[in-house]
């Protein structure tokens, strides 16, 4: 009788071996280089069954480097360059987006546990010290990139359809079947992807107390509805009491360059997000309410001078 493999729980479920990241070079000599950083600190932190170093959703410093390849699919921008006649791409580069550097707390956070730094506003926070390191990193773990060879013509995001890796987008599909631990495990990178899409594109000039949050674009319906069901079931997973429904959806199209091109967005309205966030810290949004206090004397119609008159026979 054949001895079945042990069910490997998702905490120590391999996502990248140290050996996939190697690979990933033309030469072993550049492959080891390349690696330095990343054993440094400590990025390949658990074994597969068979003993190979691999980053699993357990690793520490995998909510580090998720962020990084959320923002870059959500803001920011993430490419590979410079391939040869073998596959091998030599250049990676990628930054967090244009805002960012408004957040400084999210910045130290990046360098403390990654040891990374970043270009300045101008360069919409580029990846600079170890960049291309954690580039290469985010682009094996499949987030989506634009690869230019040679520097040919770039194609964005919109044009190949960019949607977030299966590493995440599966805790959402397999949640159901995890245990309570495992569960727990899933909500902290599905509140990480919520946090960024509502750090990233969240518009607050709305009439009625509504947010928006703007999906990305995409040349296919199909891509834009699975983005935005993909997220709106993770609403519905982290932040239950939200009771998103279809009619928080919105998605539309128009011609671009004679070609359709579909845009869509999320709206919750104030009442919602009051609600789920006065019982739930972690919930990404909030409704302030600003002072604005109105005075009797306010209502006296000043054209007709009696403030003015008021104020003398108090002298």
């Amino acid at each position: 009788m054949e001895c079945l493999e042990k069910k490997v729980s998702l905490a120590h479920r391999p996502i990248l071996t140290r050996k996939q990241f190697l690979d990933s070079y033309c030469t072993n000599r550049r492959a080891l280089h390349g690696a330095e950083v990343l054993d440094q600190y400590n990025v390949f932190d658990d074994f597969t069954q068979t003993g190979e170093e691999c980053i699993a959703y357990n690793s520490k410093k995998l909510p580090a480097i998720t962020l990084l390849g959320l923002y870059s699919h959500f803001s920011g921008f993430l490419g590979a360059a410079e391939s040869n006649y073998d596959g091998y791409y030599s250049r990676f580069f990628a930054s967090l987006g244009r805002k960012q550097e408004k957040n400084p707390l999210l910045l130290d956070y990046f360098n403390q546990q990654l040891g990374l730094t970043f270009l300045g506003e101008q360069r919409k926070n580029t990846f600079s010290l170890h960049g291309s390191n954690y580039a290469r990193l985010l682009y094996l773990l499949s987030f989506s990139a634009s690869l230019e060879p040679n520097f040919k013509q770039r194609n964005t995001k919109n044009e190949r359809g960019a949607l977030l890796p299966s590493y995440l987008t599966g805790l959402v599909n397999e949640y159901s079947a995890f245990n309570e631990r495992e569960q727990r495990l899933a909500l902290r990178y599905i509140r990480d992807i919520l946090a960024v899409f509502v750090n990233t594109k969240a518009s607050t000039e709305i009439a009625d107390s509504t947010i928006r949050l703007n999906l990305p674009s995409h040349r296919r319906e199909s891509i834009i509805r699975t983005e935005a069901e993909f997220l709106m079931k993770s609403f519905e997973l982290a932040y239950p009491s939200l009771n998103l429904t279809q009619d928080n959806l919105h998605i539309s199209s128009r011609e671009n360059h004679n070609k359709a091109e579909y845009n869509g967005y999320i709206t919750i309205d104030a009442v919602r997000i009051y609600k789920t966030s006065s019982i739930n810290s972690l919930f990404p949004l909030r409704v302030y309410i600003v002072p604005a206090p109105f005075f009797s004397f306010q209502s006296i119609n000043k054209s007709s001078g009696s403030v003015m008159a008021s104020q003398e026979s108090i002298n």
